[in-house]
Order: C-alpha cells, then sequence, then structure tokens
C-alpha cells in the first residue's frame, strides 16, 4: 500500500505525464508481432519443406524440374519489426522507472515476448542453415 501511495502521488503530482494507463499500454502490440511472426515461420517451413522435396526424391524426378529461390526476407523482416518493438516497450518501461524513480515489475508480456524473440532468432538460424544446405544440394546436381 505504501509503495502504491509513492507512486500514485508521484504520478499526479505534476512532475510527470504518466498516469494509471501507462503500463496497461506496454507491450500491446508484441503479441501481434509475435503472431504475425509465427505466421512468417510457418510459411517459410513450408517452402523449405516443399522446395527439400525434390531434393529428398532426387532419383525420381526429371531433369528439366525448376527449382526455385527461397526467399526468407519475410520471416526476416517479421522478426526485426517484433525485436525493434520489443526494445520500445522495454524502454518505456526503463523510462518510467527513471521518471519515477523506482524499480517497476516488469509485465509478463515484456518476458514472454523475450522468449518468443529468443525462439524465433534460434528458428532463424536453422532457416538459413537449411536454405544453405538447399542451395549445396540444388549445386551438388547443378540444379541452379
Amino acid at each position: 500500500m505504501q509503495i502504491e501511495k509513492k507512486v500514485f502521488s508521484k504520478l499526479f503530482n505534476g512532475k510527470t505525464n504518466l498516469s494509471k494507463k501507462v503500463d496497461l499500454a506496454l507491450g500491446d502490440n508484441l503479441q501481434a508481432q509475435v503472431d504475425n511472426t509465427n505466421v512468417e515461420l510457418d510459411k517459410i517451413a513450408r517452402v523449405i519443406d516443399e522446395q527439400f522435396t525434390p531434393i529428398r526424391e532426387i532419383d525420381k524426378i526429371v531433369s528439366n524440374n525448376y527449382f526455385g529461390d527461397i526467399d526468407i526476407s519475410g520471416f526476416i523482416k517479421a522478426l526485426e519489426n517484433l525485436e525493434d518493438d520489443y526494445r520500445v516497450e522495454k524502454d518505456k518501461l526503463t523510462q518510467a522507472e527513471n521518471d519515477l524513480g523506482f524499480s517497476i515489475n516488469r509485465p509478463q508480456i515484456l518476458d514472454d515476448a523475450l522468449n518468443q524473440i529468443v525462439k524465433l532468432q534460434d528458428y532463424e538460424a536453422v532457416i538459413r542453415d537449411d536454405v544453405n544446405e538447399y542451395y549445396k544440394e540444388l549445386d551438388r546436381y547443378n540444379l541452379r
């Protein structure tokens, strides 16, 4: 209760522009960015799988099949946007703490978003390895 009084007295004494709604706005778009990045991850996973299918069955493939490029830019851009939005939200929390002069409990959405970002960054590394392997296989069979 003492902390609450201290927070509200600092919030409403005219020294800051913050209000009670500040922490409600924190992270509003992070879940949407996580969802969007997961959609992009699903897309690229399907593309990689589709592109690998002919390579896995190379003995069955006729010589005039076309092997397309794998464009991972949509996934990379979505992940970069998520990382940028996370940094913005984290900076908002830091600024609020600086304005108030004490630490604020970190909203769960920031921790959840960070965990998702780390997981998606791991997927990015796997995707890049898979795409590189795909192109090596194409080169191996002179299909590029």
